[in-house]
Formats: C-alpha cells, structure tokens, sequence
C-alpha cells in the first residue's frame, strides 16, 4: 500500500516533468496511477503506468486560449464529481496533484474524504494572467487553503516559496534527467540555436524570428506548440529555420545537443514571468551548452552568478550582437562546459527527487 502514488494532472500521461517523477518512483518499485486529459488522437500506451484514466480527451493538442479556458474549467468540475463518487478509493492513496487547476479539485475532494496529497505547483495562477484583482484576491485565497491542507507543497524554485508556505516545502527545481545517464560526451557545437517548449509572442519568438531573418548563416531549430498560424507560416519561410513540431524529450535532446544555444526567452512586462523557472535553463546545463535568457527575469541572475550563458535584451538589438559572431562557438563551448558542471553539482532531478521528496513519501503510511 505504501508503494502506491497516484498521478493527476491536466495533461497526457506523457507529460515532461510528470515522467520524470515517474522515472525515479518506478526505479523505487511504485505502483503508478495516472488521472488526466488526453491532448493526443495516436497517443500510444504509457508503460510506465498501471492505470491510467483519461477523463475525456482533447485530441487535438492545444486548443486556442477560450476554448483553453473553457477546457480547465470543464476538468476542474468533472475532475471533483470523479474524485468524490469514487472517494473511499481516492482516500486509500497518497496523491501527486500537479497545478492549481487539478489541485482545487483534490483539495475540495478532500474536505469530504480524507487523503493526503502533494502539491505540485510551477506558476501560481494569480500570477499567470491578467485577472482583476478581485479575482486574483479570490484565487490567491483559495491557493492559500489548498497549500495549507497539502501534506508537502512542491516548488519549482525558490523565488516562488512565500509566507503561505511556512515550513511546509520543497524544491525540486525543473531540470532533466541526464540524457547522456553518466556517460556524457561533450557537445560538437555548431552555429545553431534550439527553441524549443510553448513558442509565443510572450517568450520571444517574434524576436528570435527577426534574429533569423538577418542572420540567413545561422540555423535554428524549433520544437514545441505553436498556437499562432501566422507565426507558424513566418518560420516556415526561412530556409535556415527548422520547425520539428512536438517531440519527446530524448528526442529533442538528440536533435539539439550541438547547438551553440537555448533560447529561454520571457517578456518581463507580465508578472509571473519575472520569476519563470524555465525547464530550457537546465537543459542547457545538462547538454553543457549555453542558455540564452533575457534581463528582467530571476534565471538571468544565475546564469550572470555561474556563467553558464548569454543575457541579452527581450527585445532584439545590439545585445544580441555576440550571438552572430564567428568566435561565440568558441564562447559556448567554455560557458557550456560551466553548466555541466554545475548541473551535476546539485541539480540531477533523479538525485533530487530521491534526496528530498522520496523520504516523505516513504513516511506516508505513519503519517494517514
């Protein structure tokens, strides 16, 4: 019983950062449920789970953001009424619920039916978009209750634990597993940059667009979900441009692992975003090549602290000057070598996991 950990999230069971909790739980002898939405018409059978329940299913990726909106919304009911009439079963078993929109579901489910659970959080949602204050006020006091109830409140960095929090945290900070699994080989780097997660005009893609435009000698290589059709058609112009579309991370990590750098781009208007965790930093010191991020948000501080990349202007001008010359291969491959190093020094997520969070999932019997 002890070995058993239920999974939910608003998403597919292939879910990035979910896999890799799966990874080090499985190598632990957990037994694996998944609760979440299938986004995919072909998606295969996730091995890595016992059971896996789609409470209904997208098919189609990701949707524009009203029906988006809509989408989380339908979960969070539909999500609670699932939880709640089959509530003796939920209440058997710990529960990793990840985000706010699954979460206020497990944490109304759970003032009808005892459980514990862990709470997941990477952008609180207050922050995440421009809600009247009214509504942020409500959304922080409800985020306030669900963290307060959670047995363990997971975070994605520092910057994001609060007073909320108390003593009740832990950071697992969003890096990768080691795709190179001990036996790195250093990166032969080439003039080409990777962009890769949720490419929008929010996280620099009309910038890096202009960047290629001008630099016809420079390949790019861009992986991910783009909502936007024009944006779409714009890249789709350039000859140096490669657009991959959604691939698995190992996948991805195959594809870019010689570029010179990873775009980890965030407008610094929007407040959430000042404090972006991005998953593309740590790639970037697992791959031991540079990350390329922008003034006005916290990683900037780390890679200036560590030197383990570029920081540039969100806005494209004479910063990114350095980008284009001939010797920044030569640049990359000492700053690289940085964030391999420092990545190994304290930031595996297998190591992570198993150092900070496994000892309180192992308690979970004595603490019910």
């Amino acid at each position: 019983m002890r070995k058993h950990l239920i999974i939910i999230k608003a998403s597919d069971s292939f879910d990035t950062r979910t896999n890799k909790f799966v990874h080090v739980f499985k190598k632990y002898g957990y037994h694996l449920e998944f609760v979440g939405i299938k986004r995919h018409k072909k998606l295969e059978e996730n091995k890595n789970y016992q059971n896996i329940k789609y409470l209904f299913n997208i098919n189609q990726g990701l949707p524009n953001k009203p029906k988006m909106i809509l989408i989380y919304l339908f979960w969070i009911v539909y999500l609670f009424f699932h939880l709640f009439i089959n509530g003796k079963y939920y209440s058997k078993h710990p529960i990793l619920v990840i985000n706010f929109d699954s979460a206020i579901s497990v944490y109304f489910y759970s003032l009808f039916f005892k459980c514990t659970y862990y709470y997941d959080i990477h952008d609180e949602l207050a922050l995440s978009h421009n809600f009247p204050k009214n509504i942020k006020k409500y959304l922080k006091i409800i985020d306030y209750k669900i963290r307060k109830r959670a047995k363990v409140v997971i975070h994605v960095d520092k910057n994001r634990i609060s007073e909320i929090d108390s003593n009740n945290f832990i950071i697992l900070e969003n890096s990768p597993l080691d795709y190179f699994n001990n036996t790195y080989i250093k990166p032969n780097l080439k003039h080409c940059f990777a962009v890769t997660g949720y490419l929008t005009r929010q996280r620099g893609v009309r910038e890096i667009l202009k960047f290629a435009e001008i630099n016809s000698h420079i390949e790019f290589i861009l992986a991910g979900f783009i909502q936007d059709e024009e944006l779409l058609k714009s890249y789709r112009i350039l000859n140096n441009l490669k657009y991959l579309g959604f691939i698995p991370q190992n996948e991805l990590f195959t594809k870019i692992k010689n570029c010179c750098g990873i775009f980890s781009l965030y407008e610094p208007t929007i407040e959430i975003n000042k404090l972006a965790a991005s998953n593309k930093l740590y790639d970037a010191l697992m791959l031991g090549i540079p990350v390329i991020t922008n003034y006005g948000v916290e990683n900037s501080e780390i890679v200036h602290k560590y030197n383990v990349g570029i920081v540039i202007n969100y806005t494209y001008d004479n910063s990114w000057e350095i980008l284009s010359k001939p010797d920044f291969i030569q640049i990359a491959e000492k700053i690289g070598q940085n964030g391999r190093k420092l990545y190994l020094e304290g930031y595996k997520f297998d190591d992570m996991v198993k150092q900070r969070f496994l000892p309180i999932l192992e308690n979970y019997k004595t603490a019910k």
